[in-house]
């Protein structure tokens, strides 16, 4: 996976993210629109079960994402409390 590009879309009209992958790490760009709403740094992680839909995991307090699992991928990125950079 080491220099892969990839953009997913989720239900939210107009919400994707962009994910460039090197080795074990991820950086996403939260895109909403044409416009960058955030940035974060992910690591990546084998997933169990693929799941058949793009998803987000959030935290206990719904306000931070702390795993993307992708549909029809074996593998997720998952953020840690240090990782994110909200609000470009």
């Amino acid at each position: 996976m080491t220099g892969c590009k990839t953009r997913r879309c989720f239900n939210e009209p107009n919400f994707c993210t962009v994910r460039t992958v090197d080795g074990s790490t991820a950086d996403v760009k939260f895109i909403q629109g044409k416009k960058e709403i955030a940035t974060a740094q992910g690591q990546i992680k084998p997933v169990e079960k693929k799941v058949s839909l793009n998803q987000l995991i959030l935290s206990t307090q719904g306000r931070t994402i702390q795993e993307i699992d992708f549909g029809g991928s074996d593998t997720a990125i998952t953020f840690g409390a240090s990782s994110s950079a909200a609000g470009k």
